[in-house]
């Protein structure tokens, strides 16, 4: 057997397991959704998505364009060197794509959208360039309005802790079609009851009216 034979991409592993474990998020998304609709933050079971926790973020609006992560996984804070559990964000994102995140956060919670972020580290002389990925799910509060959103962040190992912000690269969008956004029904015009009953009596009043003369 040729020595070529026995070894083993540890790369090519992590980002297999990182795609099985973010379609697994997404399946089990749509799934306590309904399929159709937007899940609620309470129905998660964190034991579900067990094997992608340690790099979930989970979101809450604080303005249209704003979102403050509520929570993060380690390897989130391992990839940005930073702990970003309480900020914003746009803290994450560098300040050339702000304007665009802010728009993709936007959308997220007024659509509401499924968002798909492609992340870029800077560039370096001597390193190559780090890229990544940013999954944004929306959620219902328990007041059933759509503030929180579920994500999913993965980002190369880093052999440093310094801090990084990353630009976004680019952007796919999938709106969904909830019961707060679908369209109303038209409901049908009814007559005007009171009218037609005013127009009876008026009628019969004319009727019954009968024009005197004197010979």
């Amino acid at each position: 057997m040729n020595s070529s034979d026995t070894i083993i991409d540890l790369k090519d592993r992590r980002v297999g397991r990182a795609d099985r474990d973010r379609d697994g998020l997404l399946a089990y998304w749509r799934e306590i959704g309904g399929g159709s609709d937007v899940p609620r933050r309470d129905d998660i079971d964190p034991a579900r998505i067990a094997p992608c926790l340690s790099r979930i973020i989970v979101l809450e609006r604080i303005a249209p364009r704003q979102a403050r992560i509520r929570l993060a996984g380690q390897e989130v804070g391992q990839g940005f060197g930073i702990e970003s559990r309480g900020m914003p964000l746009s803290s994450l994102i560098t300040p050339a794509s702000r304007e665009w995140l802010g728009e993709s956060i936007e959308a997220l919670f007024d659509d509401p959208a499924r968002i798909d972020l492609g992340l870029s580290g800077p560039r370096t002389t001597f390193r190559k360039r780090l890229t990544g990925s940013m999954l944004l799910l929306p959620l219902r509060d328990r007041e059933d309005a759509i503030t929180r959103a579920l994500g999913y962040i993965e980002l190369p190992e880093r052999r440093t802790t310094a801090p990084i912000r990353f630009e976004i690269s680019g952007e796919k969008r999938e709106s969904i079609l909830t019961r707060a956004t679908r369209a109303p029904m038209d409901e049908p015009e009814l007559p005007d009851f009171e009218a037609v009953d005013r127009a009876r009596d008026a009628a019969r009043r004319r009727a019954a009216f009968h024009v005197v003369t004197a010979d």
